[in-house]
């Protein structure tokens, strides 16, 4: 492939993913893609972590921008995903909790995700799957190269 051709075919995934319409269950059907994703690593923070979720967590764990990551969690509030608390001793914090809600949802996200990592996936194997996995890692190293560098190694 041509190295032309990566970003074509980012941008093309990227909009798959924004239009990608799942009709499996209900209980999904007000959110998007970005929300779920956003939802599945709540769950899996929640699952590896004895504190709180908090914004900045959720940032550094997904590479969302602040911006988008708040724009995302304002639908998740509305439509009764995620709790936003304060913290008590810094209320500059913003901690972050799955409703009832959610956790019913849970199966739900799991399916959805694993329905459209099928559908990106379809007719590779396993050889192919292992190779794009260490390209795309190396592409995040990359990225994770730039932004230190853009925020002056901090």
């Amino acid at each position: 492939m041509h190295k032309g051709n990566v970003l074509r075919i980012f941008r093309q995934i990227d909009v798959f993913l924004s239009y990608y319409d799942y009709n499996q269950g209900e209980a999904l059907c007000d959110l998007k893609y970005s929300q779920i994703f956003l939802l599945n690593e709540m769950f899996e923070l929640k699952k590896n972590t004895k504190g709180a979720i908090t914004l900045t967590v959720l940032g550094k764990k997904t590479g969302f921008s602040k911006a988008s990551l708040c724009s995302a969690l304002k639908i998740l509030k509305k439509a009764g995903y995620v709790d936003v608390m304060v913290d008590r001793e810094d209320n500059r914090k913003k901690n972050l909790l799955p409703t009832k809600k959610a956790k019913e949802a849970e199966l739900e996200v799991k399916l959805y995700l694993c329905s459209v990592s099928d559908l990106l996936c379809e007719g590779m194997g396993g050889r192919e799957l292992e190779e794009m996995e260490r390209s795309l890692n190396k592409i995040s190293e990359n990225i994770n190269k730039m932004q230190m560098r853009s925020s002056g190694g901090k």
